[in-house]
């Protein structure tokens, strides 16, 4: 993980008392800015500079802003025991990006090894603010590193389902893996794909509901009836094992 340092000046000495026990999440309330913009809003607030200690923006690329054993300033009372977390956009009245999830993921396993099983807020649970705002996905940012995340395992959250390797959090994406006697794809973010098809080597492959490859199957995709050998590899212009015809695009010819 690469956590950007663009070198923020600030106007004044920062406290170094810092003892992170907790994690606190906000939002910019700004559908398009950068970490010197809040850093430059902070500035105008009459305080040091930004207030947080990590910024990720919309293409999921996380900054740095105070020092992490810097004083906040994000959250009364929890300034000196918190790291501030805030993201790029106005949860109000938009949604998360799935880069500043995964980058969000990548920031939480950062952290978490550092200071151990520390609990996650939103602001609005510390203080009188609507801020991460309605949209942000706080619950499901929360089950994914709180209460999840020592057990090794498939987990759900509001994208979908992911599979925790061990107690630290990492988890399978980008490859093929047989879990329990079953075929699952996992894309680039970690998700195991469902409902839908995969080319790998020339061959066509189908992800159900279920998120388990298909094999050994007839299967009703979009109006059309296909067949899965044992290896979950889809018969393609050719007589199926049970003797039925299927085209070049797979499907069975009635």
């Amino acid at each position: 993980m690469n956590i950007i340092d663009v070198g923020l000046n600030f106007n004044g000495s920062l406290t170094y008392e810092n003892n992170p026990q907790e994690i606190v999440l906000h939002h910019a309330e700004a559908s398009n800015c950068t970490v010197q913009d809040i850093h430059s809003w902070h500035l105008a607030n009459g305080w040091l500079g930004i207030g947080y200690h990590f910024f990720i923006n919309k293409q999921g690329n996380i900054y740095r802003g105070r020092p992490e054993n810097a004083v906040g300033s994000h959250c009364p009372k929890h300034n000196s025991i918190s790291l501030g977390v805030c993201f790029e956009g106005d949860f109000m009245t938009e949604n998360m990006t799935q880069e500043q999830i995964s980058a969000y993921k990548e920031l939480i396993k950062y952290i978490r090894a550092k200071y151990g099983d520390i609990p996650i807020y939103g602001h609005k649970e510390l203080y009188s603010t609507e801020c991460p705002g309605n949209n942000f996905p706080l619950e499901a940012f929360k089950d994914i590193v709180v209460n999840n995340i020592s057990e090794i395992g498939w987990h759900k959250d509001a994208t979908g389902w992911y599979y925790l390797t061990n107690t630290q959090g990492w988890y399978y994406k980008d490859s093929w893996q047989k879990i329990d006697g079953e075929w699952y794809s996992f894309d680039s973010e970690g998700y195991a794909r469902q409902f839908v098809w995969l080319q790998d080597q020339a061959k066509w492959y189908y992800l159900k509901d279920n998120c388990k490859m298909a094999k050994v199957e007839w299967l009703w995709v979009d109006g059309e009836c296909y067949c899965f050998n044992e290896h979950g590899e889809l018969y393609v212009d050719c007589f199926t094992s049970d003797g039925y015809r299927v085209d070049q695009t797979g499907a069975w010819i009635q």
